[in-house]
């Protein structure tokens, strides 16, 4: 237990960390969760990862373990570079499930048959209205440091627009079209849905955790809650929560956490990818475009996110942007098989 909170301690801070400090908390903990298990894998040469995190493990990225600790020569300039092939994400490709039922269920009872759009998106950049409206909302505490906190979002629509491109079909509603009307309107009918724009976990009630959309005139709900996700029936093959907080929530054990990844899973998407914590809006737009084209080159969807991760990793080196914290809280949970783009 002393060892979880200290690792998610360090890989949600997006400050930098001593390499020794890190090293030695990652491998200890992958010593005592993984290394036995996976020796016996490694014979058959295993290359994927389901895990079923249940109490304290729950909210863990298993991303960030390190399979071999850092050796006593490495310092805080170079040790991004020299742990590359130290963490986990290096040798398997990193999925979640809410249990073994949901992962081996017969998804041939799931579709509906209808005529489907391949992608419908929604993101905000967040005008001054709908700011306002947020300011006003009862324990929301705004994340003044990461860019995605309660803010504008510099690089939200661009990221809509270069995944439309990259998949070539489908429909994105931005900014002042972007609200809950629309989600209600047209996410039924999509395959792929996309939310680029602010989400927050309610600590109190995580049925209160919520996507926050385009403010209306004269209106206040523009928060779609994990509440009403449970009421709605969706099709999507994949749903990615492109906002902070979005697969954090109440653990209870036994039952996992209740969180706005649930809630759509609950509503029938298959596949979610989600966040663990507050992420940066710049190297979360990064990461997810380049998991789109692996996408769209016929990857699984655990494999597309490892690859855009490793690439990630090590295009930014020790830049301003390279600290784990912003690569390991996206996370693939549910159904991992390509995706016909």
């Amino acid at each position: 237990l002393n060892l979880c909170s200290e690792f998610k301690k360090m890989i949600q801070n997006d400050s930098t960390l001593a390499a020794q400090n890190y090293s030695k908390v990652a491998y200890s903990l992958y010593k005592t969760l993984l290394e036995e298990p996976l020796t016996d894998l490694k014979k058959e040469e295993i290359s994927r990862l389901v895990i079923i995190p249940d109490d304290y493990l729950a909210q863990l990225s298993f991303d960030g373990l390190f399979m071999e600790p850092l050796g006593e020569e490495v310092d805080d300039i170079n040790w991004t570079d020299d742990a590359y092939s130290n963490f986990l994400l290096h040798d398997y490709a990193i999925s979640y499930a809410y249990s073994n039922r949901l992962i081996f269920r017969n998804k041939g009872t799931r579709r509906v048959e209808k005529a489907l759009k391949k992608f419908v998106g929604f993101g905000l950049e967040y005008d001054d209205y709908t700011l306002e409206g947020i300011k006003n909302l009862e324990k929301i505490k705004a994340d003044t440091i990461l860019t995605r906190g309660m803010g504008k979002l510099e690089h939200a629509i661009p990221e809509l627009e270069d995944i439309q491109k990259i998949i070539g079909k489908g429909n994105i509603y931005i900014n002042q079209q972007a609200t809950k009307d629309a989600f209600d309107k047209y996410a039924p009918s999509a395959q792929i849905l996309h939310f680029a724009m602010h989400g927050f976990e309610s600590i109190d009630n995580p049925l209160n955790s919520a996507l926050v959309f385009s403010r209306k005139k004269n209106s206040d709900d523009f928060l779609l809650k994990a509440s009403e996700l449970y009421s709605k029936s969706l099709n999507a093959d994949m749903v990615v929560l492109s906002a902070c907080n979005t697969a954090t929530g109440v653990k209870e054990k036994g039952e996992g956490v209740r969180s706005l990844a649930r809630s759509f899973r609950y509503a029938g998407c298959q596949s979610i990818v989600a966040t663990l914590w507050s992420v940066s809006d710049f190297s979360t737009k990064e990461i997810i475009i380049d998991f789109y084209t692996n996408l769209k080159t016929k990857d699984s969807k655990d494999v597309a996110l490892q690859k855009a991760k490793l690439k990630y990793i090590r295009a930014r080196g020790n830049t301003a942007k390279s600290p784990i914290f912003y690569w390991t809280n996206l996370i693939v949970i549910g159904d991992i098989t390509p995706l016909q783009l």
